[in-house]
């Protein structure tokens, strides 16, 4: 039974080892995607934005409180 805890202290401590690597290997594969993605954008859009949408309200006299009746 120690035997099989010895063995399962040294894999966890393998395993601690290769963390660093894999967040490291995470952190570039995220950078690489949202560098992908921004220059995606600008190929398909270019710089320059839509323009501003104008938008309007209409309140009739029944929503400011003037009711008749």
């Amino acid at each position: 039974m120690s035997a099989r805890l010895v063995y399962l202290r040294l894999e966890l401590k393998r395993a601690c080892k290769k963390l660093p690597h894999i967040f490291a290997g995470a952190i570039v594969l995220l950078l690489l995607a949202g560098t992908i993605a921004l220059l995606s954008a600008r190929m398909l859009y270019g710089e320059t934005s839509a323009g501003g949408v104008f938008v309007g309200r209409v309140f009739s006299s029944l929503s400011r409180g003037r009711r008749r009746g």
